[in-house]
């Protein structure tokens, strides 16, 4: 899962590079970036015991829900839609950093 995560990543870069200058095509391909990534978060499983990384695994479904309602603002009026990529995207840096070192601090 983690090639579907990195494809969708460089989708939804490039949709939001191209949101300015071309707006009816970065609608499209925010929406299929922000539905790869919400696919691969929600996929995601944690079976261990530590509280913690189920907290954050929590918090990843959040942000998968967070990336397809900034992928729907896209489509409304307004540029409410750079907020919730900003604090989805602020979100998902906290849980990959928060989860790599709890998964360094187990070995």
């Amino acid at each position: 899962m983690k090639y579907i995560e990195r494809i969708a990543y460089c989708i939804l870069m490039v949709a939001v590079l191209l949101a300015f200058s071309y707006p009816d095509i970065a609608r499209y391909l925010g929406a299929l970036g922000s539905a790869g990534l919400a696919i691969t978060h929600f996929s995601e499983r944690y079976e261990g015991k530590n509280v913690r990384l189920k907290r954050l695994m929590r918090i990843r479904y959040l942000i998968g829900f967070i990336f397809i309602g900034a992928s729907y603002l896209m489509f409304r009026t307004g540029n409410y839609w750079i907020v919730a990529y900003l604090t989805a995207t602020v979100l998902e840096l906290y849980t990959l950093y928060i989860i790599t070192r709890e998964e360094n601090k187990k070995q």
